[in-house]
């Protein structure tokens, strides 16, 4: 199959968010905090989607496509775009409509999972990997792996770091394949739940 990893524009962002919610419905932290799936579809897809339409603003928001959609992407935020300033939490309002779904105690852990990775968020300047995900019937094929190259590149070039967090030991090991290392191998993000590692990556 041929696939094209290119930035995602404006219109791409609802297929874009669909597709990383259906990747991160196994996430622990966010499973964890909502248990059903449905509802937890429910929540991730308008946030992820607004997760995306954020970095498509800043052009860090790549896509692979191949046979006429998108088959995986990966969520970006250059240094400086992260944590959020007032202007950008208010443009993110709307995609937390999917909180009307869980009640009022998880939406209420799923904003602490997020003041949660600030706290654990580097202070040095970073690119924040916030999310990559593939469909899947096409994972395994090294799409992943080719939509970090980009920014990957792109930090290199620049001497940034890269950072993310994830929840899986199996993605641990995925990222240390491209130079990230762990920082915190047991980063308390979900209130609730099991712990987190946040990976960083110096400039190769």
């Amino acid at each position: 199959m041929d696939v094209v990893i290119r930035p995602l524009e404006k219109h791409e962002a609802r297929e874009a968010g669909q597709v990383v919610a259906e990747s991160l419905l196994v996430e622990p932290g966010f499973a964890a905090i909502v248990p059903d799936e449905s509802t937890r579809r429910k929540v991730l897809t308008p946030l992820l989607t607004g997760t995306v339409r954020n970095a498509i603003r800043h052009g860090s928001a790549y896509g692979a496509i191949g046979e006429g959609r998108i088959l995986g992407v990966a969520v970006w935020l250059p240094p400086g775009a992260y944590p959020f300033d007032m202007g950008t939490n208010l443009r993110m309002l709307p995609s937390m409509r999917g909180m009307l779904h869980v009640g009022l105690a998880k939406a209420r852990a799923l904003a602490a999972m997020e003041g949660n990775a600030e706290l654990h968020f580097p202070r040095e300047p970073v690119w924040y990997l916030q999310a990559l995900g593939v469909t899947p019937g096409t994972q395994g094929q090294g799409i992943g792996s080719k939509l970090l190259q980009p920014v990957l590149t792109l930090a290199d070039a620049k001497r940034q770091a890269c950072y993310l967090e994830t929840g899986t030991v199996r993605n641990v090991r995925f990222y240390e394949r491209f130079g990230f290392q762990i920082r915190e191998a047991a980063a308390r993000l979900a209130p609730t739940g099991p712990t987190h590692w946040t990976m960083l990556r110096r400039p190769r």
